[in-house]
């Protein structure tokens, strides 16, 4: 865990994550939850760094004005799940 240290003293982090790609993120997620269990005890610091002035989710690769792509082929995609079988008929 981090140390506190006197004055002048630079911070040291326990974490650093470079990137907020969905790794770090769901890695910013468990952090928050666990500091939240253990309040002052044991508390695990970190600080994310990423490049990107503001979010952007697939950037350059989406369809014109959509803000989420779901391909209806992949196995756990929502649209394929709707669509009828020969024993799930709609």
């Amino acid at each position: 865990m981090s140390q506190v240290l006197p004055g002048d003293a630079p911070l040291v982090l326990d974490l650093i994550g470079i990137g907020f790609g969905p790794s770090n993120v769901a890695m910013a997620i468990a952090l928050n939850e666990h500091n939240a269990h253990v309040g002052r005890q044991e508390p695990v610091t970190a600080h994310f760094f990423e490049q990107q002035p503001s979010f952007g989710w697939h950037r350059g690769m989406l369809i014109d004005d959509a803000t989420m792509q779901v391909s209806s082929t992949c196995p756990g995609s929502p649209a394929r799940r709707r669509r009828p079988t020969a024993s799930v008929p709609r």
